[in-house]
């Protein structure tokens, strides 16, 4: 038997768990539902009495719009107050929730306020991308989603992988081995030199860059007449800065001072 209660402004009703998306909503399960649970007390706090209540529900899309997006009506069950509801039990929630809703709750003739619907709400919008429907086809191993006009639904992804067809542009052949078509690419050399005074016995740092995007080939040059070429060993190099700069460690041999010069070769691809 359906409880009564007197009056319009005798109940209102405390939300503890607002609108809880259900956890098993799937593409193929659409329409969804959404899962919401609330104390129903009468205007001074007190839990009602246990029992079957007529509730209507609906959404609006604001708190004072007078157009139902959406609404249907359930016998619920009370008990010490608590009550569980599923949304969309006996009317589908077709609505997209792209955008803000309000929910109103009329409880045996009795209009509640409106409460505007939590975040959890709209992961019912994961079944809709930018507001166009998803295929409920369940997707391969390496698929993704695409646009096919009408909806969004698995299919192979092509953005890698191995390419095929003809080459073009500075390109020749097909691919996946295109050969570079002759002349489309050369290649420029310039020299770089620094200067460096050598102590006798001692070993110096120096390190010679070639300007971006030069890269230094491992070639290396001295300069400074045949003594200091015969008196200057390299002892140890390195490259960095990309492979455009060498780093050599120059030791003066000799009882006298040497100044010295060191060049590398830098080259650079162009294409024509």
């Amino acid at each position: 038997m359906l409880k009564k209660i007197q009056g319009i402004k005798s109940i209102f009703i405390y939300i503890i768990l607002v609108f809880i998306a259900y956890s098993s909503l799937v593409f193929s399960q659409i329409p969804s539902t959404i899962s919401y649970q609330g104390v129903l007390a009468d205007k001074n706090g007190n839990i009602v009495t246990d029992g079957e209540y007529n509730m209507q529900f609906a959404l609006f899309a604001s708190e004072t719009s007078d157009t139902v997006l959406w609404n249907e009506s359930q016998t619920v069950s009370v008990n010490k107050g608590i009550f569980n509801v599923m949304l969309g039990k006996s009317s589908p929630l077709n609505t997209p929730f792209n955008k803000p809703y309000w929910l109103q709750v009329t409880v045996n003739n009795n209009t509640l306020p409106r409460v505007e619907l939590s975040s959890s709400a709209y992961s019912f919008n994961t079944a809709r991308i930018q507001g166009q429907p998803v295929s409920s086809t369940s997707p391969s191993s390496g698929q993704v989603l695409k646009w096919n006009g009408s909806q969004w639904a698995p299919d192979q992804d092509n953005s890698g992988g191995t390419p095929s067809g003809n080459a073009g542009g500075d390109l020749t052949g097909t691919y996946p081995n295109p050969s570079i078509l002759p002349g489309a690419i050369s290649i420029d050399y310039q020299n770089i030199w620094k200067d460096i005074t050598v102590s006798p016995g001692y070993t110096y740092n120096i390190t010679v860059s070639c300007p971006s995007p030069w890269i230094a080939t491992g070639a290396l040059w001295y300069s400074g007449g045949s003594a200091a070429s015969e008196d200057i060993k390299v002892v140890g190099s390195s490259r960095s800065n990309g492979g455009r700069s060498w780093t050599f460690d120059l030791y003066n041999s000799s009882t006298g001072s040497r100044n010295f010069s060191v060049g590398i070769a830098c080259i650079k691809l162009v294409i024509n």
